[in-house]
């Protein structure tokens, strides 16, 4: 590895600037001889700006020169292009006039401009006809006003049509992208594919979908706006030197606006600056307001302040925007001159030949420049975007063709002899380890048991002995590496996978809640009920939720997590009506304890468990948050289910639970060490024995 310092030595010698590359210790960067390892050929400059130590990307120069990513980005389109027809066609059955409507108002909005400049052009040349001769060309005026007509219909249209479209275009692609992430097992490695197609797919999708129209219809803009310039301007004398500087100065402007899309990494390193912050924020923080009146620090803070203030000087602290070129330097001057040379030169010809020069064309060739340079912004502001928007087309389709790793196995469950009978589970010598994992030890490491259908099984150890993955192969959220899994005397990869779960009520340690009703909560686990409250309220009293639930003032209809959030714009007045309203609307949203959640949670369980589907009922960790009461209570409730359920237990506090449970595993490093009953376990004097002892000395 090369330092930084040898990599900014050799880009400062070919780049233009006032500011010296600022050597860090420590710093290292890929060295310019290794850029071809490099995915995009680049190396950094360093340098200071105000309170800023700043790290710029450079790419190679063959990078640098303007245009040169068009190239890339034809290649990315070649790519992508089946895609965007696909894109084209699904946007179009979205809704065909809206369609239509959004295209040619597009298409309008982009060409008027350059015929509201020929139109102008003509008017103001009537204009001065008209103050001599005192004639009037009516025609010419009408037709100025249908175009501005049309073009306001034009602008118009499209921003009517667009917010529809929007919609449409974002609801499609956040469906399509519902479908497949709840058809995705978690071990399928396509997290990088679907987060290429977007968190936000919908949005993500209009964005590349709006941005592509967006750089045609500026393209669009720019070959008409030139086209004018170029026929306009070549019938008078000298115009079309006048015609190549107009077209340039818009060159020139897009210098600028690459200053402003510089890809930098900065951090604040002015000592003086930070100094002054943290003593700022110790003077002003309420929280440490107590701890600064008892120590009596006030002339200490000021006096500290005052000193870190006149050693930052005039340092500004402004976001390092721009590069490291001053806001005034030579090649910004001469910039800026040559962004006027083409109306330089007009006001030269004007004094050299007053009257040689149309009023109109001076009006038309500064109207011009504003078209041109808004088209170039726009443009430019898109152009580092674009091969990044076709990459986001293929990517939402390319989604479509991922396949699941967890095949799906041919048979029902439950088998036909084992109808209305509990599920029999059997683990024999299986191996397990998370994919991608870094780490050489497997999580489940020939680990065998057997739990009989009907009875009850604990599973106890020490944290991340293991516990907690045999639910999720119990489920196959993932396949076990080796080794076979055996449920009902049958291999689990057999069954299909929608009736093996759906026989299964799982709750798993890191159990969630969703933003949706306390009722939508617990009715998810069984949609064949979710709307019978009756059912909801019987399994809320299982989980031991439904005395807290009832009391909240919706009750059953209580929103965990409110969403979408509400915007605002401004301030209303202090005592206005809006005022008034906004400060009884804003409630604390309704908070939950770790116990009341997980008493929901618990109800989920029970609700799926209602009916005779369910085979199994496995907890991991089912009364971390409750009381000894409210434990007791739970599991009195779940012996009471025993022989219609197996039941699964995975924990590491040893109680009442262990005394009751048909067979306890006591798991170290991934395998069954000991099993048995309790009393045989505690027989035997052995790792079980020692917890629970440890345990049970709290207590004596």
């Amino acid at each position: 590895m090369f330092s930084l310092l040898s990599l900014t030595w050799a880009i400062s010698n070919s780049a233009s600037s006032t500011a010296k590359p600022v050597p860090t210790k420590g710093a290292e960067g890929p060295p310019t001889s290794d850029l071809r390892k490099l995915k995009f050929p680049s190396s950094i400059y360093l340098y200071k700006k105000g309170i800023y130590t700043v790290w710029e990307h450079v790419p190679v120069w063959t990078h640098s020169i303007p245009g040169s990513s068009i190239w890339r980005d034809l290649e990315t389109f070649r790519a992508s292009s089946p895609y965007i027809g696909i894109m084209l066609r699904d946007v179009w059955s979205l809704g065909p006039f809206l369609c239509t409507t959004y295209m040619v108002a597009t298409v309008l909005q982009n060409i008027l401009p350059a015929m509201k400049l020929a139109q102008t052009a003509r008017l103001l040349s009537l204009l001065e006809n008209a103050m001599i001769t005192k004639n009037v060309d009516k025609g010419a005026i009408y037709i100025a006003i249908v175009l501005q007509v049309i073009m306001k219909i034009a602008q118009r249209a499209g921003s009517s049509s667009q917010p529809i479209l929007k919609q449409r275009f974002k609801h499609h692609y956040n469906q399509k992208l519902i479908a497949l992430q709840l058809k995705m097992d978690l071990p399928t490695e396509v997290q990088a594919k679907i987060r290429a197609a977007g968190a936000d797919g919908g949005n993500r999708a209009w964005t590349a979908f709006n941005t592509l129209i967006k750089i045609l219809g500026t393209i669009l803009q720019l070959t008409s706006t030139s086209g004018y310039v170029m026929g306009s301007m070549s019938q008078q004398p000298g115009g079309n030197t006048i015609a190549v500087l107009c077209l340039l100065s818009a060159f020139f402007t897009s210098f600028e606006i690459r200053q402003w899309l510089v890809v930098f990494y900065a951090d604040v390193t002015n000592k003086s600056y930070k100094r002054m912050k943290t003593l700022y924020n110790f003077a002003t923080d309420s929280q440490r307001k107590l701890e600064a009146l008892a120590n009596v620090t006030g002339d200490y803070v000021e006096k500290e302040y005052a000193d870190a203030r006149k050693d930052l000087g005039d340092t500004p602290d402004d976001y390092p925007w721009g590069g490291d070129t001053p806001a005034f330097s030579l090649f910004n001057l001469a910039r800026d001159l040559l962004g006027d040379s083409g109306l330089l030169l007009l006001a030269i010809k004007m004094i050299a030949s007053p009257g040689a020069i149309p009023l109109a064309s001076i009006a038309v060739m500064e109207q011009t420049t504003q078209v041109l340079d808004y088209a170039i912004q726009s443009l430019m502001g898109e152009g580092p975007t674009i091969g990044e928007n076709f990459m986001r087309v293929k990517a939402l389709y390319e989604v479509d063709h991922i396949v699941n790793k967890i095949q799906d196995g041919a048979e029902s469950y439950p088998p036909e002899e084992n109808k209305g009978k509990a599920m029999k589970v059997e683990f024999r010598n299986v191996f397990f380890k998370y994919p991608k994992s870094d780490s050489k030890d497997n999580v489940i490491d020939g680990l065998s048991f057997v739990i009989p259908a009907g009875s009850i099984c604990v599973i106890v150890g020490e944290n991340g002995c293991g516990k907690g993955s045999t639910l999720k192969l119990l489920t196959r959220t993932y396949d076990i590496t080796d080794g076979k899994i055996f449920i009902d005397d049958k291999p689990i990869e057999s069954y299909k996978l929608n009736l093996l779960r759906d026989a299964s009520a799982i709750m798993h340690q890191d159990y969630l809640h969703f933003k949706f009703s306390i009722r939508e909560n617990i009715g998810f686990s069984n949609v064949a009920l979710m709307n019978d409250l009756d059912a909801i309220k019987e399994a809320a009293k299982l989980g031991g939720a439904d005395e807290f639930i009832e009391k909240l003032p919706s009750g059953y209809d209580t929103i965990m997590g409110e969403e979408p959030k509400s915007v605002s714009s401004g301030s209303p007045p202090d005592g206005s009506a809006l005022d008034l309203m906004l400060k009884e609307k804003k409630e604390a949203p309704q908070a939950f304890s770790g116990g009341q959640t997980q008493r929901m949670a618990l109800s989920r369980t029970f609700m799926r468990s209602m009916g005779d589907r369910v085979k199994l009922l496995a907890y991991d960790e089912p009364s971390a948050a409750l009381d000894p009461k409210a434990e007791f209570a739970l599991f009195e409730r779940l012996r009471g289910l025993k022989g219609d359920k197996t039941m699964l237990f995975i924990t590491h506090r040893f109680g009442y639970l262990t005394k009751y449970a048909d067979q306890i595993i006591y798991m170290e490093k991934g395998k069954a060490v000991e099993k048995g009953s309790h009393d045989e376990l505690l027989a035997m004097n052995g790792r079980y024995a020692h917890m629970y002892n440890v345990q049970a000395k709290a207590f004596i």
